[in-house]
């Protein structure tokens, strides 16, 4: 991995990603409700959860039953912020955050790989509106908010060690095991997906040293150590897949089913496909960008 030096960003460029995310969040703020598929189970679960057992006819038939699993990033914050705000702006809030973060986050990992601005990187203000958004999967989407500015953050201080800009310090290592523990709790497959990227990248990292300077026993512990924040995470994961809520959740999907996620991110409206005419023209026009 080669050092670039990130040059400013000039106003025009600062202003187009203000109005670009400005303009992400307008479709949260003007629907009486959001038409998210899963939205109106998550807040009827925290409305049993808040309201439920001062109910007579809720209380019949619900009863709370709290545990830890990796799928309550957005339950956890609509609980916190219920208490100043109503469970559907808490909602919105969330998932315009879980919006730009994404979209943020995506912009600061082609910046930091890139070292200059990259126009083609501003399709991620496009492709946030995606099939995992229509259906409403509200910890996923905030996990994902949350996982790619931190593989940026990363990915700037790798680069900083491997300059030599920096030494490793083991605050770091310490803050990033505590937030990718939390990023576990907010969904596993974000958690997954931060560690494929992080992995990724620092076992680049690690060939790049070796290569350049013969040094394999140097590289691989210096991978190790990079990647030792992720141990408290991976340690709940082996921890859920072996209790019963994990054996019985967690499963193998189809081939078919991973090619549809795959492609997801490119499913920008209902019937899910790009190719079709409900799609849009925004869609084929920016992949022809």
């Amino acid at each position: 991995m080669t050092h670039r030096t990130t040059t400013p960003d000039p106003l025009f460029w600062r202003l187009l990603k203000a109005l670009l995310a400005v303009a992400c969040l307008v479709p949260f703020l003007l629907p009486s409700m959001l038409p998210l598929t899963d939205l109106p189970g998550h807040l009827a679960r925290l409305h049993i959860l808040l309201d439920g057992e001062h109910s007579k006819y809720l209380s019949l038939y619900y009863e709370a039953r709290l545990r830890l699993v990796p799928n309550l990033g957005s339950d956890l914050l609509m609980l916190g912020l219920s208490r100043v705000m109503s469970l559907d702006a808490a909602s919105r809030l969330i998932l315009g955050a879980a919006i730009l973060g994404s979209a943020w986050g995506t912009l600061s990992i082609s910046r930091q790989l890139h070292g200059t601005r990259q126009s083609i990187a501003l399709l991620a203000f496009v492709f946030v509106f995606n099939w995992f958004l229509l259906w409403g999967f509200l910890n996923y989407l905030l996990g994902l908010g949350m996982a790619l500015p931190m593989v940026a953050l990363w990915l700037q201080r790798l680069r900083d060690e491997e300059d030599r800009l920096r030494k490793p310090e083991p605050w770091f290592h310490l803050l990033f095991a505590g937030l990718a523990a939390l990023l576990w709790v907010c969904h596993l497959v974000a958690f997954g997906i931060y560690l494929i990227l992080v992995g990724a990248l620092t076992l680049h990292a690690a060939w790049h040293s070796f290569t350049g300077r013969g040094r394999l026993a140097n590289s691989l512990c210096a991978t190790l150590l990079r990647l030792l924040h992720c141990l408290p995470a991976l340690a709940l994961t082996g921890w859920y897949l072996a209790t019963g809520d994990g054996q019985t959740i967690t499963t193998w999907s189809t081939w078919q089913t991973k090619i549809i996620s795959l492609i997801g991110p490119f499913r920008l409206y209902y019937r899910f496909s790009i190719s079709r005419p409900r799609s849009g023209s925004a869609g084929r026009s920016a992949l022809a960008w």
